[in-house]
């Protein structure tokens, strides 16, 4: 995780991940909620309640934004691209267009 604005970077090992899928009403995006737990002894910053992850993918299932929850709201950090390669990893084994016919 990287905050914006700051020097504080740590790379979160992604366990036991459970998806919640949606499909927006005007059919041009999917939302995928990802709910995790953190392996043990990952760095983790004090400030982080509960979090999560949000990726928004277009009608085809392409990932076109990963968003940093924290208890349900957007927050000050961004995934590393190594904690995105686990969540990618994850969501494309979800199915998506099977979901969607």
């Amino acid at each position: 995780m990287m905050k914006y604005d700051s020097d504080y970077y740590s790379e979160i090992q992604f366990i036991n991940m459970k998806a919640e899928v949606e499909f927006r009403e005007d059919g041009q995006w999917i939302d995928i909620f990802i709910g995790f737990e953190v392996a043990p002894n990952t760095p983790l910053s004090d400030e982080m309640k509960e979090l999560s992850a949000l990726l928004i993918c277009n009608a085809a299932g392409h990932i076109v934004q990963w968003v940093v929850l924290d208890a349900g709201c957007d927050s000050e950090y961004q995934f590393t691209p190594d904690e995105k390669a686990q969540l990618t990893a994850f969501a494309e084994g979800l199915d998506l267009q099977r979901q969607f016919t």
